[in-house]
């Protein structure tokens, strides 16, 4: 039986991406981690860089254009890596495998979803 993975992101002004395509056992146990950190993501305030406003960030994984450093959003290894939840490699391992890149980004990963399928039917 294969698996295939889903990831939905939400981009600029609300417009999702998806990616799917295959993943093994063995990727998904490497990441099942990541995917707990992600789902239990906690929004946080944060300082601007000019120290006079203050933030609430809710967004889960931040990407491109759409990380906003100038108003104290962390990135998605200073959320997941810097605090020891994941390892570099795995997060990288998934950003490079298994998300869909808007064109400017992204904010949040909103679903991942795993199918178990034992056919396919090819179409045309």
């Amino acid at each position: 039986m294969d698996k295939y993975i889903k990831v939905t992101v939400v981009g600029i002004a609300g417009g999702d991406a998806t990616f799917f395509g295959k993943i093994t056992p063995a990727q998904l146990d490497r990441l099942r981690p990541l995917f707990t950190a992600i789902s239990n993501f906690t929004v946080y305030d944060a300082k601007a860089e000019d120290g006079k406003m203050d933030w609430t960030h809710s967004d889960n994984f931040p990407w491109g254009e759409c990380q906003r450093e100038d108003l104290g959003e962390k990135s998605p290894e200073q959320i997941y890596v810097e605090t020891g939840l994941v390892t570099a490699e795995d997060l990288n391992f998934f950003a490079n495998n298994f998300i869909p890149y808007p064109e400017n980004g992204f904010h949040s990963i909103d679903s991942i979803q795993v199918f178990n399928v034992d056919g396919v039917e090819i179409l045309f």
